[in-house]
């Protein structure tokens, strides 16, 4: 998913649950952010969220660098 001009997006339709976001200014194409062996070095970097029915959430989610 791609941000806007301001850096923000919506999510919407997604399931009641915890999630984690991750932020790259790019990354290749693919699905390279589905794939467990990439994520999984990243894991303590991306942040944490509880989405609930019908409960807006903002969330601040710093960039990982180019070249991680």
């Amino acid at each position: 998913m791609n941000a806007d001009d301001k850096g923000e997006f919506v999510f919407r339709g997604v399931a009641p649950g915890s999630y984690r976001i991750f932020a790259w200014p790019d990354l290749p194409e693919g699905e390279a952010e589905q794939y467990p062996p990439f994520l999984t070095p990243f894991e303590a970097r991306g942040e944490h969220v509880s989405v609930m029915s019908g409960v807006p959430t903002l969330v601040r989610v710093d960039v990982i660098p180019d070249g991680f």
